[in-house]
């Protein structure tokens, strides 16, 4: 009795707050996702009554019975990222996947087996595998290397083509065929052939035949693909002619509209793709087929339908009319830029070099939203959402229902809530905007920011006035800036303080530059001593922490201004202070020194995310703890090398772009309410065989977190990451609880704050 007065004395402070929360759009605490591009069609496959098909880092099968879809990744069994050919197998009971590094994955009956002996025990710098051949039981490997020929029975190589060209010198074997008695090899230096005869050495080069031009066709020329149809052998020069062998090479008498890319034999039919369609022909007759296609990279038919692999398209499906069947995706494997703005994330395709030289890239903008990617783009791919003027969209910002987009050539683009865009550039009336001095048709704005009044600052590369104010409405102010190199900014970062931090191209030496836009105080930032002491002034990224302190990575480490206020302080006589970075400290070592740190986020509960060579860390907000470190060994990242972080602070969803595509996770962070009024707590209720996070939201950062069962008795006691915490589930022991019903009890660190939820948990 006693204790039940306890408990209602200790509840009689709290609000009580019961949320039903619908999970069924929110990613478990500690999920990946993989966010890849399933437009860079590579290869298309038929096998299995299913439709295989590989992006430069996807893949998927359709099953033709049901026309679902199923991804996989390395999240999900494959074994690799950066897949370059594929095959069916014999029997046709699955497929053969080739990567860039030699790695093969063999997927048959809805289980997949690796055979990695060439990723391992092959060091040569082009590991490749450009082509797969299945001839009976055994499977002729094309790569950067050579050929090796792997029995498929018992997965032992029983022979290798390295060193067969021209004096035994080294081969890169871009496909291969065997025709009547004989293995044909195209390579970087003409069509080589070997007799199948048991008795012959395929291994000693003077075995090998090189064909030249007394045989009807080039020779000391790459041939980039190879394949025997209508007992006949088919080879594409690498300037796109087609030849064929009947006892003498000649070029064949059709021709493709443009330059044939590669070749394929599906059905009764030979394939040929190339920009802009493809080419089809029976042995008879060839035609062309260039209706709605981009860049194609592999045809497939079998039956009544028509696959395509299109390297802009993605999966594209002909029978009556032309499907587009790829999934709405990232439409690039590597962002210039991943932006977080007022919920929703932003992908921009950019972009321009340091010293800003312009990449012409068209793609865009991608945003997304509801799980969803949508893409802006002048590109006239069906997926995407039609704008003009895309090219090198670098930065993002949202105001209301407007995005506010910055092109590194045409200025800037608003795009509203229904989908419909315009443009604001330095001839624009009204603006501040300036056209390049060095390309005066172009207005180029670098970067983008929104400060806490919700004012938008644009870095103008290569202008007069390279820094501009704009309300988002009707209200422009220009900033001229006096310091050398200020010309060529690269990245601006407003400050909690009011200040603005601009980032200065290589051209213009590098380092930051800060400025006080009401005094106009400038002040340059860099290596030098009292002027920052940075460690280099290669400036990788830099952010404000959700205390004000302003982190700084470069190429060789990373440092803090713990009062970066301080920077624009001046004395009596009108000198700056001196201003020295300090470097964490992190288990008694300088944390990253002389190490390239690529980039650095800044989560809802004030951790700090880094990207580098060796992975993503996550330190907390102290930087005394190593929360975690995800590299490919232990995460479904797809290379070690992490070039971009942003995090989703409503979601507490992660980003990271690598070279490889980009994914994400579902961190236990996001950022904190300013009251505690509403606990949002999933799953809720817990039912049999969950074995995730018990995910609690609606927090203010630092709280504390109680969960007690109803007799009072303390399970579990945690700490809010900004406006999240997590549960196991478990006592602080480690033992799973038992059925029931258990109290969440809030507090804020100076008790002024409290509410309550309840769990109920089913066993």
């Amino acid at each position: 009795m006693r204790k039940l007065f306890f408990i209602y004395c200790f509840l009689s402070g709290f609000l009580f707050s019961i949320n039903k929360v619908d999970a069924q759009n929110l990613m478990p605490v500690g999920e990946w996702q993989s966010h890849f591009n399933y437009l860079s069609g590579v290869e298309v496959e038929e096998a299995d009554n299913k439709v295989f098909f590989a992006s430069e880092n996807g893949f998927f099968y359709l099953d033709k019975e049901d026309n679902s879809y199923r991804y996989l990744s390395t999240n999900s069994g494959l074994s690799d990222f950066k897949i370059t050919s594929m095959v069916a197998l014999p029997d046709n009971s699955g497929v053969i996947i080739g990567y860039d590094n030699a790695n093969l994955d063999i997927l048959q009956e809805n289980t997949i087996s690796n055979y990695s002996r060439l990723k391992d025990e092959i060091n040569r710098e082009d590991k490749r595998i450009y082509h797969l051949l299945p001839v009976n039981n055994l499977l002729y490997i094309s790569t950067g290397f050579g050929v090796v020929v792997l029995n498929l029975d018992n997965f032992l190589i029983e022979e290798n083509y390295f060193n067969v060209g021209p004096e035994g010198s080294r081969i890169q074997a871009f496909g291969a065929t065997v025709f009547r008695d004989s293995v044909w090899l195209a390579t970087q230096k003409g069509i080589l052939a070997a007799s199948l005869d048991p008795s012959v050495n395929r291994q000693d080069f003077t075995n090998w035949y090189l064909f030249t031009i007394q045989d009807g066709i080039i020779s000391n020329t790459p041939f980039i693909d190879i394949a025997t149809f209508n007992n006949r052998i088919y080879t594409v020069a690498s300037n796109g002619d087609i030849y064929e062998y009947d006892q003498f090479w000649s070029q064949t008498t059709f021709k493709a509209t443009e330059p044939v890319q590669n070749i394929s034999v599906s059905g009764n039919e030979l394939f040929m793709g190339f920009e802009g369609g493809f080419g089809t022909y029976d042995g008879t007759n060839f035609s062309t087929n260039t209706n709605g296609f981009f860049d194609v990279s592999d045809v497939s038919s079998i039956g009544n339908k028509t696959w395509v692999a299109d390297n802009e398209a993605g999966l594209i499906e002909i029978d009556a009319q032309t499907l587009f069947r790829s999934p709405e995706s990232l439409p690039l494997t590597t962002p210039f830029n991943l932006v977080y703005s007022e919920g929703t994330m932003h992908a921009l395709a950019g972009g321009f070099s340091r010293n800003g030289t312009s990449f012409s890239i068209l793609t865009g903008l991608s945003r997304y939203e509801d799980r969803i990617w949508s893409t802006f783009s002048e590109n006239p791919l069906p997926q995407f959402i039609p704008v003009d003027q895309s090219a090198d969209w670098v930065d993002a910002e949202v105001i209301g229902d407007l995005t506010i987009v910055a092109s590194f050539q045409s200025g800037l683009h608003i795009i509203d809530i229904d989908n419909n865009s315009s443009t604001l550039d330095a001839g624009s009336t009204g603006t501040s905007l300036q056209y390049s001095q060095e390309e005066p048709l172009k207005t180029k704005i670098s970067a983008l920011d929104k400060d806490g009044n919700g004012q938008i600052w644009l870095a103008n590369f290569d202008s007069s006035v390279p820094l501009h104010k704009w309300d988002g409405r009707e209200e422009w102010q220009g900033f001229n800036l006096i310091t050398s190199g200020s010309r060529y900014l690269i990245d601006v970062r407003t400050s909690p303080f009011n200040n603005v931090w601009l980032k200065l191209s290589d051209r213009s030496g590098g380092g930051l530059l800060a400025f006080d836009p009401e005094n106009l105080v400038e002040r340059r930032v860099s290596t030098q001593d009292d002027n920052g002491a940075l460690p280099s002034n290669f400036i990788t990224d830099y952010q404000f922490d959700l205390d004000g302190i302003l982190w700084i990575t470069t190429d060789e480490g990373v440092v803090y201004l713990d009062d970066p206020t301080r920077a624009l302080d001046q004395n009596s006589d009108g000198l700056f202070f001196a201003l020295e970075a300090i470097i964490p400290v992190f288990e008694g070592q300088f944390l990253f020194r002389n190490t390239r740190v690529n980039c650095i986020a800044i989560d809802g509960g004030n951790r700090k995310w880094m990207g580098t060579e060796n992975g993503a860390w996550l330190f907390d907000e102290d930087m005394n703890e190593l929360v975690d470190h995800y590299t490919t060994e232990n995460s479904p990242l797809p290379d070690n090398n992490v070039l971009d972080i942003e995090v989703n602070n409503q979601s507490g969803e992660v980003f990271f772009s690598t070279e490889k595509g980009v994914v994400s996770f579902q961190s236990d962070a996001i950022e904190e309410e300013d009251i505690l009024d509403e606990l949002k707590i999933y799953p809720n209720p817990v039912r049999p065989g969950y074995t995730g996070l018990i995910t609690i939201d609606g927090l203010i950062r630092d709280a504390l977190i109680k969960i007690t069962d109803i007799s009072g008795n303390l399970v579990y006691e945690t700490y809010s990451n900004g406006g999240r915490a997590t549960w196991n589930g478990k006592t602080a022991n480690g033992q799973q609880v038992g059925n029931g019903i258990y109290l969440v009890l809030v507090a804020t660190n100076d008790g002024s704050q409290k509410i309550a939820g309840k769990i109920a948990i089913v066993n």
